[in-house]
């Protein structure tokens, strides 16, 4: 799972670092239903990268025209917010819908998970802060870009569970 996240991010960063240079292949994207990103490679050697989020298509859609450093943080920020906003969301709507008991519990283990990803993100702001080079910023914020997602995801599965079940 950690070799995969990486590998992702890697490619990300390449996908980003390639757009708008001449001698890289050209990156085109579309859209398929999958949990996962979707590396294609066609007859041509050309690679896409396809999403299943909007979210994230529209980050890999900002930093291919946002290629610089401070751009990818831009457009990654960007998608932070975003998932925050799907968090909420749901979180919000399961609120409205949970027993008493239940939605006591939803409150406490989203402060511990707020309480947790705020501790993640100290620990990755010290760790990768203090290594050479740009790329260790962007897995950083590549690593809470998914803990948001994650948590946005998840309690979107319970919201679903929950009124289909109705």
């Amino acid at each position: 799972m950690k070799n995969t996240l990486i590998i992702l991010i890697i490619l990300f960063l390449a996908l980003c670092s390639c757009s708008g240079d001449k001698s890289c292949p050209d990156i085109t994207t579309s859209n398929i239903s999958a949990d996962t990103v979707s590396i294609i490679t066609e007859k041509n050697d050309t690679i896409a990268m396809v999403f299943d989020y909007e979210i994230d298509q529209k980050c890999s859609d900002c930093c291919a025209i946002n290629f610089t450093t401070y751009g990818m943080k831009k457009c990654a920020f960007q998608a932070i917010e975003e998932w925050e906003a799907e968090m909420n969301k749901y979180y919000s709507l399961l609120l409205d819908i949970l027993e008493t008991k239940t939605k006591d519990k939803l409150i406490k283990a989203q402060g511990s998970w707020q309480e947790f990803s705020l501790m993640e993100l100290q620990l990755n702001r010290e760790l990768y802060g203090k290594m050479d080079g740009a790329d260790w910023v962007q897995i950083g914020i590549g690593q809470t870009m998914d803990k948001v997602k994650n948590r946005a995801l998840e309690l979107k599965a319970y919201y679903i569970a929950i009124t289909e079940e109705n």
